[in-house]
């Protein structure tokens, strides 16, 4: 044990968040993501402070409440959830946030489905503080230090106002206004101080557990503050945490490894995107990923088709985005025809720039085969778009995005699009980068929830670590704050590095979305601007 001792403790929170960054970002960096253990109290406060200014990728944290009480509402001022949600939550959004349900009425249970979460995966860092008095919450009298139950639970028969006293073996609480407290991964951490770590775990990672759990479905309450969203269908993922559909060299374990952290994400259906390239190697990977997922059951059941963005964009700066123009065709049949017949039946959503299809003859062709046409990196005239409806355009590709910073100040693309927001489904990426909050806000309200679609664009610097990255063979740079850029443009975005279900947490925060909104704009709107029959009772959040 390495023990520092600071003149006071302002100087000992910034000492401790400075080592806490360090191992944070160590992990990140590691192995994509971070584990880590939170506890309140006075001793946390300089600490908390001080760590929430480092320029940490947060969304990649999943972290975990320590103790609370039980019996307590998570609004009472005593609760730690309270605390937590005050000097954390509510100001960096995690990946996951594991609260403990205070108000369970099977505490036992409770421990356990914490137990098991906490067990599925090391902890990389716990910061719990150690109070004036040697008090340490679970090493208190008369704890076993001898037992291997990572469920063990222990009572506080203090009132959760006042200093906690004694810990305890469950007992009723005595006197009013007293309350038991539950432990949730300090109980798991306590026994399993002196085993060895795993090889290639961090020495403070300590969460591996001897007994299994009888799996148990969060509580109601937990269930409400953790990642909970109707089912989700994301119109266009490029790919997630180092994998990238086009990869020339895409394999089965990859695309089965992105399905499965996907459907743990909630999304159940999604479109597998390919963006502009050579049409040769385009043509490659549209009949590798078909293949791919026509082989893995896993596959075969979320992706419901592929989405080409590209080839047929606008080549001009700005309209075409990170998308390598000189790669940039003008729209054709002949082309369409090639890039139709190498998807066998799993094309089913083009992305075009109407004003390169002339005559809309590729828009008709592809209707015709019963593939959706979506607009987009495009500058249409308003004719043209009215024209390209005609012709069996229906939707509009991330609208606000793909367009030069400085536009007309009223004839402009976006304003074209919202001219026709009746007659078009309009794609909006929803991480709070590509549109900042209040902007998208006023999209939505001006489209509506019945015509509004929300997409992540997420690409294979999803999920990753700041640092260098190549996405499609081009040089990428994921920051501090997990924003993907081009070195060489850092004015471009690279495609977005949030999946929809953290999007979602954040567009409730921002933007106080209902769950009724939420489920048509990530569910019912993407399935029937697909085709697919949706009934109006399933408008109702599930």
């Amino acid at each position: 044990m390495k023990i520092q001792i600071l003149s006071n403790a302002k100087t000992c929170g910034t000492a401790a968040a400075n080592r806490a960054a360090g191992i944070i970002g160590e992990a990140i960096a590691n192995q994509g993501s971070c584990r880590l253990v939170l506890a309140t109290g006075a001793s946390q406060f300089d600490l908390l402070a001080e760590l929430l200014t480092r320029p940490l990728p947060w969304h990649l944290i999943t972290a975990f409440h320590l103790d609370e009480y039980l019996g307590l509402s998570p609004d009472h001022p005593g609760s730690f959830c309270h605390y937590l949600q005050q000097r954390v939550t509510s100001l960096v959004t995690f990946r996951d946030f594991h609260w403990i349900d205070g108000l369970t009425k099977n505490p036992q249970a409770e421990c356990e489905r914490l137990s098991q979460l906490v067990q599925a995966q090391p902890i990389d860092l716990a910061l719990i503080g150690i109070g004036e008095n040697g008090h340490l919450a679970f090493n208190d009298p008369p704890a076993d230090f001898e037992s291997s139950d990572p469920s063990d639970q222990h009572v506080d028969s203090a009132n959760p106002c006042g200093p906690p006293a004694g810990l305890h073996r469950p007992r009723p609480a005595q006197g009013p206004g007293s309350s038991g407290r539950i432990g949730g991964p300090g109980d798991a951490l306590a026994p399993c101080l002196d085993p060895p770590s795993p090889p290639g775990s961090r020495p403070l990672s300590r969460s591996r557990f001897r007994q299994p759990f009888t799996e148990r479905g969060p509580p109601r309450w937990s269930r409400t503050l953790n990642r909970s969203h109707p089912p989700i269908f994301d119109l266009q993922i490029n790919g997630w945490r180092g994998v990238d559909f086009n990869a020339d060299q895409l394999s089965a374990d990859q695309l089965h490894q992105v399905c499965l952290d996907l459907a743990e994400r909630g999304v159940q259906r999604f479109l597998a995107t390919l963006i502009t390239d050579e049409l040769p190697l385009m043509l490659q990977r549209i009949r590798r990923l078909n293949h791919l997922a026509a082989t893995d059951p896993l596959a075969g059941k979320l992706i419901a088709g592929i989405h080409l963005e590209g080839p047929f964009l606008n080549p001009e700066p700005g309209y075409i985005g990170a998308h390598r123009p000189e790669c940039a065709l003008p729209a054709s049949p002949e082309t369409a025809a090639q890039l139709f017949d190498a998807a066998a039946g799993m094309l089913k959503l083009v992305t075009l720039a109407p004003e390169t299809d002339r005559g809309g003859l590729t828009i008709r062709w592809l209707r015709d085969r019963n593939v959706r046409i979506a607009a987009g990196h495009c500058n249409p005239s308003l004719d043209q778009l009215k024209a390209a409806l005609d012709s069996g355009l229906s939707l509009f590709t991330h609208l606000g995005n793909a367009c030069p910073a400085t536009l007309p100040r009223h004839d402009n693309i976006i304003q074209r699009v919202l001219s026709l927001s009746d007659k078009l489904d309009i794609t909006l990426i929803a991480d709070g980068q590509h549109i900042p909050y209040f902007a998208l806000g006023n999209y939505l309200r001006a489209i509506g929830p019945d015509r509004a679609i929300l997409v992540s664009d997420v690409t294979a610097a999803g999920g990753l670590p700041p640092g260098p990255f190549a996405i499609n063979g081009r040089p990428v740079h994921i920051d501090a704050q997990g924003i993907a850029r081009l070195p060489d443009q850092p004015q471009l975005l690279a495609g977005s590095t949030c999946l929809l279900d953290t999007a979602i947490s954040l567009l409730k925060q921002h933007l106080d979305l209902s769950d009724d909104w939420i489920h048509r704009l990530t569910w019912t709107n993407p399935r029937r601007a697909l085709g697919e029959p949706v009934n109006e009772s399933n408008h109702a959040p599930r």
